[in-house]
């Protein structure tokens, strides 16, 4: 339902392109969002498919209508979307019903009246605001008015479906019930849904796929648990979720079983390093809830491969976990453990890092990302 190819955008006076060669998919009743960090390409990319930008090369199709070539360029009231925005954009001068019925009314095609009485409350009952229909748009809260501007985007029946962070205004446990109300609506709707955000959690929540930009290119694109689970990259493995990070030197690997001993600050570490060579230097991440906590354990014992000794710096508990800070040879680790799992500062742990949970990249890589980071030279 929505393709881009090699889409490329520069806006006057910036050295670096803000999109650099974008090329996705998105399949017809898909849920696909584009995730990263500010200033990726993200926004751009997405207001480049709405018509708000005109790109500088590069094609975009909409169903089977191009949109965006070498030759064409049909402006955003002729292409078959509905937009929501980050700030709502509500008409605060106009009714619940109004603010609906509003691109029915000014569309090009004409719509009967009744047509539009019989889209609006429908639009407006799929959004769980059926009966408000008379109220002030300012008089909603703000999980109301963000629904309003999805029932408005929706009315018109569009093919596809464009979200640009549209919970970022919203308090935390308000955003927590939108990201679950939203989906739903997308569910029963079934239409194409291109999402921008940085937020992870929406991301990795609500998609079918997700796409990771840095620098106005992707850099991984896949599902959601793949992403997580296997990140492409170092810069990958840093911006999705906390990560441990450990900078390090190949001293050997196995050419049969592909596994590496690989010496870091924090001490030596087996892990799986194909193509990784003797004396090549990597980074090693592990993400927090995999890092197993023991006590009563030798560390470098035989019990298990990568057993480090440890100290307990903090423990911060959330209720479904705890989060524990650790030294570990000079190094802070993240571990998140079971809240049933109590340890207290001071304590002496030994830190396992289960073989099969550590991803080893190139230190030729990109940067990680600032945010999410463990694993620093403390």
């Amino acid at each position: 339902m929505i393709e881009v190819r090699d889409l490329v955008k520069t806006y006057p006076g910036a050295t670096s392109p803000a999109v650099a060669g974008v090329s996705f998919t998105v399949e017809q009743g898909g849920f696909y969002t584009l995730l990263g960090p500010s200033g990726c390409g993200k926004t751009t990319t997405l207001r480049c498919i709405a018509g708000l930008e005109r790109p500088d090369s590069g094609m975009i199709k909409l169903g089977q209508t191009v949109v965006v070539s070498d030759r064409i360029f049909i402006p955003t009231y002729r292409r078959d979307i509905g937009m929501v925005f980050q700030n709502y954009a509500v008409w605060p001068h106009m009714t619940v019903f109004e603010n609906v019925a509003f691109p029915l009314r000014v569309g090009k095609q004409k719509v009967a009246g009744s047509e539009i009485d019989r889209r609006v409350r429908e639009s407006l009952a799929l959004v769980g605001l059926a009966g408000l229909e008379k109220r002030m748009a300012t008089q909603l809260s703000g999980g109301q008015q963000q629904r309003l501007s999805v029932a408005r985007a929706l009315v018109r029946e569009p093919d596809v479906l464009l979200l640009d962070e549209p919970l970022s205004n919203l308090d935390a446990k308000l955003r927590e019930r939108m990201r679950s109300e939203l989906l739903l609506i997308q569910r029963r709707v079934g239409i194409t849904t291109l999402f921008v955000t940085h937020d992870q959690v929406e991301a990795l929540s609500m998609s079918d796929r997700v796409a990771i930009m840095d620098r106005g290119l992707i850099v991984q694109e896949g599902a959601p648990r793949d992403i997580y689970h296997a990140p492409a990259n170092q810069f990958v493995a840093g911006f999705i979720g906390s990560t441990n990070l450990f900078a390090g030197r190949v001293i050997s690997r196995d050419a049969e079983t592909g596994q590496a001993l690989i010496e870091t600050a924090a001490g030596r570490i087996v892990a799986d390093a194909e193509g990784h060579e003797a004396g090549a230097d990597v980074m090693i991440a592990v993400r927090p809830e995999d890092v197993v906590l023991h006590r009563g354990r030798s560390a470098g014992g035989p019990e298990a491969a990568n057993s480090l000794g440890g100290v307990v710096e903090i423990g911060l508990f959330t209720g479904v976990s705890v989060e524990y800070h650790l030294r570990v040879a000079g190094q802070l680790v993240q571990s998140r453990v079971s809240s049933r799992i109590d340890f207290t500062r001071g304590d002496d742990v030994v830190v396992e890092l289960p073989v099969h949970a550590i991803r080893v990249f190139s230190m030729a890589g990109s940067e990680p990302a600032a945010e999410g980071l463990a694993g620093q030279d403390a």
